[in-house]
C-alpha cells in the first residue's frame, strides 16, 4: 500500500503475454490484473512486451505467430554472430526454451 500523496508506478516487463485473453474466457487473469492495477490509481504504468500474439486459443495460429517472432530473432543473430560464438549458442538455447514455454508444449 502506498501513502497518500505518494506516486505509484507499475511496471509490466514481459508479463501480459503469458496470460490468457478474452478469446479463452470472458473472465481472465489478464483483465483481472489490469483492473487491480487500475484500482490502485498509479501515476505511471510501463508495459514492455514482445510483438507476438501468444494468447490465442487455437494451437496452430499461436505456433505460426511464435515461429515468425523467433525466426526474426534467429535470422538477426545469424547475420552478426558465427555459429560457434558462445553468446549466440546461449541466446539460441534460451530462446528455444522460451519458445516451447510460449507454445505451452
Amino acid at each position: 500500500m502506498h501513502e497518500t500523496g505518494e506516486a505509484l508506478a507499475v511496471n509490466f516487463p514481459f508479463t501480459l503475454h503469458h496470460m490468457l485473453d478474452e478469446s479463452v474466457s470472458t473472465w481472465n487473469h489478464r483483465d483481472g490484473l489490469l483492473r487491480l492495477v487500475k484500482s490502485l490509481s498509479p501515476k505511471v504504468v510501463t508495459l514492455i512486451e514482445q510483438e507476438s500474439n501468444t494468447n490465442t486459443t487455437p494451437f496452430f495460429p499461436r505456433f505460426l505467430e511464435t515461429l515468425d517472432y523467433y525466426t526474426a530473432i534467429f535470422e538477426s543473430i545469424d547475420v552478426k554472430l558465427p555459429r560457434e560464438h558462445k553468446g549466440r549458442i546461449n541466446v539460441e538455447h534460451r530462446s528455444s526454451t522460451v519458445w516451447l514455454e510460449t507454445l505451452s508444449i
